[in-house]
């Protein structure tokens, strides 16, 4: 959250969107709610909201297929120890090897890449939010 000299003119506001889809690369979706105003695009969120000290720019994201990579992995990991007790109790703990083998493998990959590709795309959002507020409260100090 950043602190807001004002709030956005009518003006002001269609040209801080103007910034956001061009950073974002995207048109997303604006709302307007009394003194609340967001733009939004799948779980990318940016809105101007009043507070008790006047006004400020939150903005918000998530990136939700690393959720679910990380769910695939936690499935593959409960998999790798099920089927492989399944296949130990069994009699086959050679093939038990394997069966955990390969299970956990797929769940190691999953984790990986999400700690490969996770800090870089981390990195590049906190730019670029960093840029969009530093846009803002520059507009709004300037008139």
């Amino acid at each position: 959250m950043v602190g807001l000299p004002r709030a956005p003119t009518d003006r002001e506001w269609e040209q801080l969107i103007s910034e956001f889809r061009t950073t974002f690369e995207t048109q997303g979706r604006t709302t307007t709610s009394g003194g609340l105003r967001e733009w939004s695009q799948g779980n990318l969120h940016i809105s101007v909201e009043p507070t008790e000290h006047g006004e400020q720019l939150r903005l918000s994201t998530l990136k939700d297929d690393a959720l679910a990579l990380n769910m695939f992995g936690a499935g593959m990991s409960v998999m790798a120890a099920l089927m492989s007790a399944v296949v130990a109790a069994a009699g086959n703990p050679t093939k038990a090897l394997a069966v955990l083998g390969m299970f956990g493998g797929m769940a190691v990959a999953a984790f990986g890449a999400n700690v490969l590709r996770l800090p870089r795309w981390a990195r590049k959002r906190e730019r670029q939010m960093e840029a969009i507020a530093e846009r803002a409260v520059r507009l709004l100090s300037d008139s």
